[in-house]
């Protein structure tokens, strides 16, 4: 039957009646129908099957087969763009009723089964219309267990088969199956399922599921066996020696053939005399080392085993053991001696005192000066019995050597020796004691040997010596006094005395050549020769001090610069206050050797000699002739005036009289002007007279005496008629504007060039200054 094209289909549908055209299309139905009831919906690989009628007119018949169910779908569903790999047959076309025969797998049709996925008309690109049936296929999964355990090199038993079936999708598509459930074997435990015939663990356990790929379909997994372990007694017995019998429980874990191994004690607790334990013997009589393997096998099913082993023996040599103590033995050295022994047992040293009871031994090793006795006891060993040595010693102090120490002097910071630290010899220590435990070091001090009663030394290998006694030893000491050989009346000398000693130290003085009896602490201050002296009784490790040094005393040398007169200067070599007698710089001065001194005195016509003492250290001279003249007058000239008339604080006198009278007076008065004009200066004394003019005058007065001293003042002289302003007769006047003027009462007067006839007893004023006379008018009788 050839193919329709589908447009010529088309054209035969349009020309039918509607009625014809439902008939044709149940029919079809009906057809179809059929012709899917035809092929089978599972078929075995290789089994043949009738192909059927596709109920479709000119529609080409297809049956196809495929590996992979996504495959056989996708044909069936158009995707036509699939190349199919797995397709494994396929018919272009078959006839009605034709024979089709399920093909095999992979060359094999056992155990290979087809599935129906569906068919129906399909068409391909060409618009070709096709009836297609797909299959798709349930390939067998072989899983061979192997029990594996043998008896080398054949399996005991025949593999055991697990099989079962699967559809596979695709290619990369997994099947589940579920593995042998666990397999029982006396004497052993099942672990599980191994790809690996000599794995030791594992892979897979019993029963659980195992995921095949379509290529993974016949495997052979192997039994993974583990040996249940073996209980074995073991039973040690002493065979001839003290001791209870040793029962030990062990768990074995066999190897693959059945066989085990367990170490042998390497010790027991039991114990014979002059014998050692060498070794264990079975049953058989076969002789092992202590701590050696014992290898056993028993039956596959067996999971416990006993055995018993004999103690074996070995009697030990005898021991011996000798002690020879390293002489003298000296008090804090360490005890020597050299042991000689047959075996490599430990021997143990014990101490009494020689003659004393053999429960006294003791292993603390005496340090007592004594006579003793040592037990060398070699212990007994595997191989040897025990033995003992006796030997007699004496403990003794070492002799000092010859130079047992030396001093070194301790000072303090005044440099005073005040202990001494003893240094024992090269090769010793040196301590206060004898005593083993005592302390020892490289020095300790004098003092606290002293009250020891002496020093012990020890040696560097420990040994201690007898009480060394002590050597008295005395301090070199340098005494020294400083003084000055030449001392000054007067200075404050300082006398240093020193001495190393500790002692309380006496400075004493005396005259030159004096016994030692007449020394004072007194300290000279009279001229003279002295001598200090320095004394201290023995103290400590230094001896009595007895120093003396001569010096002398004397006057201060006269000064180069004298003392001199001091004042306030005036003329003529006179002095114009008190004179001072003023000391030369760097001195002071005293009328007395004892008197006070200070850098300046009064001066005095009784003064004939000076005493100059230097201020920097005290030091004085003796008396120097000083008789020098001074004339002093510090005095101004006084003014004396008649009545009661003074001097006011202005330097300024104010008179109303028509003349006046007054003296100057000083003894050395010199000279003395009124206004500049000199007056005649006589004995001491200047009377001046003065006359009032026309008007009030100003007149300076100036007095001086010949040292220079001055006195001024201003007499302000005026008119006596200016005291009340009445105007005078007769006399020429001065009259001055805003003054008010008067005439006396009871006459008339009358002014010089003018006719004009004034009233007495009237105030007038003038016009300007004027200078005029006055004269009165007799009045007519």
């Amino acid at each position: 039957m050839g193919t329709i094209p589908k447009n010529k289909k088309i054209f035969l549908i349009q020309v039918f009646a509607i009625p014809t055209l439902i008939c044709i299309l149940f029919c079809m139905e009906w057809m179809r129908a059929y012709a899917a009831d035809v092929r089978p919906s599972e078929v075995a690989a290789g089994e043949t099957f009738n192909a059927g009628y596709t109920g479709v007119t000119n529609c080409a018949l297809r049956i196809r087969f495929y590996r992979y169910k996504d495959d056989a779908e996708s044909r069936l569903n158009y995707s036509l763009s699939n190349p199919y790999e797995s397709e494994v047959k396929g018919y272009d076309q078959y006839d009605s009723g034709e024979d089709v025969t399920a093909p095999s797998i992979d060359g094999s049709t056992n155990g290979v089964k087809w599935h129906k996925y569906g068919e129906g008309e399909t068409s391909d690109l060409d618009r070709n219309y096709y009836y297609d049936v797909t299959y798709y296929a349930e390939l067998p999964i072989v899983i061979n267990f192997d029990q594996n355990y043998q008896t080398s090199p054949d399996h005991y038993d025949s593999p055991i088969m697990c099989a079962s079936s699967g559809v596979f999708a695709n290619p990369s598509d997994k099947v589940e199956v579920t593995l042998n459930p666990a397999l029982t074997r006396e004497g052993y435990s099942f672990l599980g399922w191994s790809k690996n015939e000599e794995a030791q663990t594992a892979d897979y356990a019993a029963g659980s599921k195992y995921r095949v790929g379509v290529n993974e379909r016949n495997q052979l997994m192997y039994a993974v066996w583990q040996r249940k372990p073996v209980n074995v007694t073991v039973q040690y017995s002493p065979n001839g020696g003290t001791g209870d019998t040793i029962n030990k429980s062990i768990s074995v874990t066999l190897s693959d053939d059945v066989s085990g191994n367990f170490a042998l004690l390497d010790r027991a607790a039991f114990k014979r005399e002059n014998y050692k334990l060498t070794g264990w013997s079975d049953e058989d009589g076969t002789i092992y080392d202590l701590g050696s393997k014992y290898g056993f096998m028993v039956p596959n099913t067996e999971t416990t085993a006993f055995f018993s082993f004999d103690a074996v023996w070995t009697e030990k040599t005898a021991g011996e053991v000798d002690i020879d103590v390293k002489k003298p033995v000296y008090v804090g050295a360490e005890f020597k001696y050299d042991i000689d022994k047959n075996s490599d047992g430990d021997v143990k040293l014990e101490y009494k005192k020689k003659g004393a009871k053999d429960d006294d031994y003791t292993k603390k090793v005496p340090t007592e000066p004594g006579k003793y006795t040592v037990r060398a006891t070699l212990e007994e060993t595997d191989d040897y019995t025990s033995a003992e040595d006796t030997t007699d010693f004496d403990i003794s102090y070492l002799s000092a050597p010859d130079a047992p120490y030396s001093y070194q002097e301790i000072k303090n910071s005044a440099g005073t020796v005040t202990d001494l630290k003893i240094v024992p010899a090269e090769g010793y220590s040196i301590g206060l004691t004898g005593a083993v435990d005592a302390s020892f070091g490289s020095s300790v001090l004098y003092s606290a040997a002293k009250k020891a009663g002496g020093v012990y030394l020890k040696r560097d290998d420990g040994a201690i010596t007898e009480q060394v006694q002590l050597t008295e030893y005395s301090v070199k000491d340098t005494p020294s006094i400083t003084v000055n050989e030449k001392v000054y009346y007067g200075e404050k000398f300082s006398v240093t005395a020193s001495s190393k000693s500790p002692a309380d130290k006496t400075i004493t003085y005396a005259k030159a050549g004096s016994s030692n009896s007449s020394f004072t602490s007194t300290v000279p201050t009279e001229p003279g020769k002295y001598t200090v002296r320095l004394t201290a009784p023995a103290s400590g490790f230094y001896a009595a001090v007895d120093e003396k040094k001569d010096f002398e005393i004397v006057y201060l040398e006269t000064p180069g610069k004298l003392a001199y007169l001091d004042g306030n200067p005036g003329d003529k070599g006179w002095f114009r206050s008190e004179v001072k007698i003023k000391a030369p710089t760097g001195y002071e001065i005293s009328t007395t050797l004892t008197g006070t001194y200070s850098t300046s005195i009064d001066w005095s016509d009784k003064i004939t000699k000076l005493y100059y003492r230097r201020t920097s250290d005290g030091a004085t001279t003796d008396g120097i002739n000083f008789n020098p003249d001074a004339k002093i007058d510090g005095d101004a000239p006084s003014v004396n005036f008649e009545g009661s008339l003074k001097v006011n604080s202005e330097k300024k006198v104010s008179v109303f009289l028509d003349e006046m009278t007054f003296t100057i007076v000083d003894d050395n008065l010199y000279e003395v002007t009124v206004d500049g004009v000199k007056q005649t200066v006589s004995h001491g004394r200047c009377e001046i007279k003065l006359a009032a003019g026309t008007d009030t005058e100003t007149l300076k007065v100036v007095a001086k005496d010949e040292a220079g001293n001055t006195y001024e003042f201003t007499i302000e002289l005026s008119p006596q008629w200016m005291e009340t302003n009445t105007m005078p007769v007769g006399r020429q006047v001065t009259l001055k504007s805003n003054i008010a003027y008067s005439f006396a009462s009871g006459s008339d007067y009358m002014i010089d060039n003018d006719d004009t006839v004034y009233a007495g007893g009237n105030q007038f004023y003038v016009k300007g200054n004027i200078s005029c006379t006055i004269s009165q008018k007799t009045k007519a009788k």
